[in-house]
């Protein structure tokens, strides 16, 4: 997938470059290949991860200035002078509208620390495939030349093995921490979930649905965005010849096909995928949809 240009966005992409450059030149080292599968796995937009998490702690601030509002009214002297039942009923409500708040406030604040350490992790993970493609790709060019290709050999092994190990340590830290966030994030939302039905909301999975139906189309492109990355992914990791045709799909998927980053129609909301998928995707929906007719400027 291709991502809003930015200079992390340029490092991960030149790192892709770099890595894929030395596994065709060091083609019989399978540590490589494996470091290129991970480089274009790691393509990504840490700057837009740690925006999105202060996007969400903005929200969660929001949610604490509200529910710091509900807490004075509640305890305004007019409204504890207030009696009768219409007075129970206000309070009974205002403080079933402060318990689901809460909760909300939860989740928004899980969102917002998941996305900020995980944004910190990928601009970790951009730095270090920066650093290992560079390196091997300066060890696998000066290897080209007879004299250093036995002299250097080693040094490549070495530098392969120890940036492959260090990029697949990151990863997983990534994808663990990730997961554990993905729980407490269920476990939020399913908190949330029950206090809304404990506070008579029976509606919360209408709700939810109608949630879920707006984003069946981000869900169905993610998907086929993240089935290409695998696939090219896997055939990188198995090496020269296969990874040849990995190299094709990373080139084009995170360089030459648009996408809706790339799309110069800032209305093309049905694009969302780089590569090949992409590409279908986007012939696809010109069949089903028809072209797009170009608007004729307004004259006055």
């Amino acid at each position: 997938m291709k991502f809003a240009e930015n200079e992390w966005t340029a490092a991960a992409k030149a790192a892709l470059i770099e890595i894929n450059i030395a596994a065709v030149i060091l083609r019989t080292d399978p540590k490589v290949w494996r470091i290129a599968e991970i480089v274009y796995g790691g393509q990504c937009n840490p700057v837009e991860v740690k925006e999105t998490g202060e996007k969400w702690g903005e929200f969660s601030d929001k949610l604490g200035e509200t529910i710091a509002a509900i807490d004075a009214i509640l305890a305004d002297q007019l409204v504890r002078g207030w009696t009768g039942a219409d007075q129970e009923a206000f309070v009974t409500h205002m403080a079933k509208v402060r318990t689901a708040l809460t909760a909300v406030r939860v989740l928004a604040g899980v969102m917002a620390l998941a996305m900020t350490i995980t944004g910190g992790l990928l601009y970790f993970l951009i730095v270090a495939m920066t650093v290992v493609s560079s390196v091997l790709a300066a060890l696998a060019v000066a290897s080209l030349f007879p004299p250093w290709r036995l002299v250097l050999a080693p040094t490549v092994t070495m530098v392969s093995t120890a940036g492959y190990t260090a990029l697949k340590q990151l990863t997983t830290a990534i994808e663990m921490t990730g997961n554990a966030f993905a729980a407490m994030i269920t476990g939020a939302a399913v908190i949330d979930i029950g206090i809304q039905l404990a506070g008579g909301n029976t509606d919360v999975f209408a709700s939810l649905g109608e949630g879920l139906k707006g984003s069946l189309l981000d869900i169905l492109k993610g998907g086929l965005g993240l089935g290409e990355q695998l696939g090219f992914g896997k055939l990188m990791h198995k090496g020269f010849p296969l990874g040849m045709v990995g190299l094709l799909g990373a080139d084009i998927s995170n360089l030459f096909v648009p996408n809706d980053e790339g799309s110069e129609d800032p209305e093309d909301d049905h694009a969302g995928l780089g590569g090949i998928t992409g590409w279908i995707w986007d012939k696809s929906y010109e069949g089903i949809n028809g072209e797009k007719e170009e608007e004729e400027p307004i004259s006055w």
